[in-house]
């Protein structure tokens, strides 16, 4: 390893975060649960990275293969994990959101390039045949939402006569969308699947680099539990976003390509922000979590089920070989809804994402 880009990475990594940090004591406004001027920070941010990559690519003396030493790799992914989580806790903790995406994006593309000196394409970054791994990504997301909120906006008006919504704002999914799909998106996928399952697969073969990045994913997401103290709520928040590793982990394998889950993801976090719940179903929160339990173990059984052939389509060559070793088997199942702390049926509704 290269000590000098490695102080390099982490010093341009804490650099970022500082002034993401910095750019929320600008000011309180917000829209839904962002912050608008720390959302645009970490948005322009991209913007010297993406410059530099573009200029300096050709010369970073840049390979395809990606080498891994198994008795290393491991190390290397939990040293990964730490950094970025120690960056992520003060960040929700203080903050109330999760704005070290924008570091973590820095942290993940500058380690690729500048320490294991491959091309961000041997990780999943590939951009070739763009639309059509867009639409992947579209039709991914349907598979999930569809019968999610199909299904919960059915038995909420068959067992209630209620609507599940008084209104809608679409403007703040738009607002939202750009920092959950580029932020959000780019830096879990990159981080998780990207980074840790291309490098675990290289080490220890495909089913133990899905089972590990999906349970470090999971885990990545204890943080909102932790003030105030909600272990059940946290319980849940992990096990969900745990299924929600293994299905993409398992897409990114058949795949190569992490752009039709970047798209997703930034779906998932983003639909129904603008949603204001009917009041009247505050007094039947029990029954309307039910509903939610429901759809949610629906959506996903079916978000798996159709997992491999979508990702089939949205497959490139090159990376097609990037888990050779075994075929992975995902089991089919089901999840527990995820409230916030205040268990609130609000809260539960604003989870519908599970900020996966």
């Amino acid at each position: 390893m290269n000590l000098k880009e490695t102080l390099r990475v982490l010093l341009i990594y804490l650099a970022v975060s500082t002034v993401i940090f910095i750019s929320s004591l600008a000011s309180p406004s917000k829209v839904f649960e962002l912050q608008i001027s720390t959302t645009f920070v970490s948005l322009i941010l991209l913007i010297p990275l993406f410059i530099w990559y573009k200029r300096c690519r050709g010369k970073l003396n840049l390979s395809l293969e990606t080498k891994a030493e198994k008795g290393f790799v491991l190390a290397e992914v939990l040293v990964m994990f730490s950094v970025a989580m120690a960056i992520r806790i003060p960040m929700v903790l203080f903050l109330g959101m999760a704005y070290e995406k924008t570091a973590i994006v820095y942290l993940v593309v500058l380690t690729i390039l500048l320490i294991k000196r491959n091309y961000l394409e041997a990780y999943g970054f590939k951009t070739e045949g763009f639309v059509k791994l867009v639409l992947v990504g579209l039709a991914y997301y349907l598979a999930w939402a569809l019968p999610l909120f199909g299904m919960l906006f059915g038995l909420t008006y068959t067992f209630t006569d209620e609507t599940l919504f008084t209104s809608y704002n679409p403007l703040i999914d738009v607002f939202i969308f750009p920092f959950m799909t580029l932020c959000v998106g780019i830096s879990e996928e990159g981080l998780f699947r990207g980074f840790m399952q291309t490098r675990l697969a290289k080490a220890y073969g495909g089913r133990k680099a899905l089972f590990t990045q999906a349970l470090l994913f999971g885990v990545w997401h204890f943080v909102w539990h932790v003030s105030p103290f909600n272990p059940i709520g946290m319980l849940f928040h992990v096990l969900s976003t745990f299924i929600f590793g293994l299905a993409f982990g398992w897409f990114y394998k058949e795949s190569g390509t992490l752009v039709p889950l970047i798209l997703t993801h930034g779906l998932i976090d983003t639909v129904g922000a603008g949603a204001v719940l009917n009041p009247k179903l505050e007094q039947m929160e029990g029954l309307i979590q039910s509903f939610q339990f429901a759809s949610f173990a629906v959506s996903i059984f079916i978000l798996i089920l159709l997992t491999k052939p979508l990702a089939r389509k949205a497959r490139t060559q090159v990376g097609e070989n990037i888990f050779p070793l075994r075929k992975v088997a995902v089991a089919s199942t089901t999840s527990t809804w995820v409230n916030l702390p205040n268990n609130s049926l609000e809260a539960s509704w604003s989870t519908m994402g599970l900020y996966v």
